[in-house]
């Protein structure tokens, strides 16, 4: 497990702007992104840990991260948004399942219709 957090530490220090992904969303995305490593080891028993861990985990990561605006009177701050998974979701109770509030998964469903 050392080896595993530390791999997954050595990724986000590569991307700007992860600190800006709420404190909650961070531990979501961890647990996920750990949960799709566990998954693809366990489906493809031939796959050697760092090929299952870079394509589970550092792939994912490195896509970067989604600024999201806001706006004024909103009563949110800006944040940012794993690219993943605001490429691969489209709902709001997507992005909440992953930790956002509802405030923060209705601004990124708006951002991502182009309606700011």
């Amino acid at each position: 497990m050392a080896q595993t957090n530390q791999a997954y530490s050595d990724d986000i220090d590569t991307v700007d702007g992860w600190e800006d992904i709420p404190n909650a969303v961070r531990a979501k995305v961890k647990g996920t992104l750990l949960g799709y490593l566990n998954k693809g080891m366990k489906d493809n028993q031939d796959m050697d840990y760092t090929t299952a861990f870079t394509t589970a985990v550092s792939a994912p990561i490195r896509q970067g991260v989604i600024q999201i605006s806001t706006g004024f009177g909103d009563d949110i701050s800006d944040f940012s948004v794993p690219a993943f998974f605001y490429n691969s979701m489209s709902t709001v109770a997507n992005f909440q399942a992953i930790g956002f509030s509802k405030p923060q998964a209705e601004a990124i469903v708006k951002q991502k219709s182009g309606n700011q």
